[in-house]
C-alpha cells in the first residue's frame, strides 16, 4: 500500500475516533447534568417536587368548582363570543351596505386538549409566517369560502 494511502486511511480512523469518544463524553456529561441538576429520574420514580431544603413537598389539590358554577360560566362565555361575533358581523355588513345577516350558535361542543400541542408549543417562527400569510391574503382581497358564505359574497 503506497504511503499516502495509510496516511489518509490513519487520518480518516483517527478523525473518526475523535469524533466517536467526543460524542459518549458529551452524552455522559448531559446524563450528569440532568442528574446534577433536574432530578427527572426522581420524578419520573414518582418522588414528586422537593422543597429548598430537599424535603418532599406535597401538591394541593385545585378546589373543585361545583358542576352547576362550572356550567353557568360556560354558558356566559359562550353568550360573550355569540354577542361579539353577532355585533362584529353586524357592524361589517354595515359598513359595507348590506343587510346584516343574523348569527345563532347552532352547536357547541367541548374539544379534547391535543397532548403534543402541549408538549412542542408553537415556535415564533412559524406564528411569524402565518402573520404574514394572513397579511398578505388581506393586502390582496383573498378570502376563504367560510368568510364569502357569511359575508354573502
Amino acid at each position: 500500500m503506497p504511503a499516502w494511502l495509510s496516511e489518509g486511511v490513519a487520518d480518516a480512523v483517527m478523525g473518526m475516533g475523535t469524533v466517536l469518544v467526543t460524542l459518549y463524553l458529551l452524552s455522559k456529561l448531559i446524563g450528569l447534568f440532568g442528574r446534577v441538576m433536574g432530578g427527572a429520574d426522581r420524578l419520573a420514580a414518582g418522588g414528586g417536587p422537593r422543597g429548598p431544603a430537599g424535603v418532599a413537598v406535597k401538591e394541593r389539590p385545585e378546589p373543585q368548582e361545583p358542576q352547576e358554577r362550572q356550567r353557568r360560566r360556560e354558558a356566559a362565555r359562550i353568550a360573550a363570543v355569540a354577542a361579539a361575533i353577532s355585533a362584529y358581523m353586524e357592524a361589517e355588513a354595515r359598513r359595507r351596505g348590506r343587510r346584516p345577516v343574523p348569527f345563532e350558535v347552532s352547536a357547541v361542543r367541548k374539544v379534547a386538549p391535543v397532548p403534543w400541542r402541549e408538549a412542542f408549543p408553537p415556535s415564533t417562527w412559524a406564528l411569524a409566517g402565518r402573520v404574514d400569510i394572513m397579511r398578505d391574503r388581506r393586502a390582496f382581497g383573498v378570502r376563504s369560502r367560510t368568510s364569502r358564505r357569511i359575508l354573502g359574497r
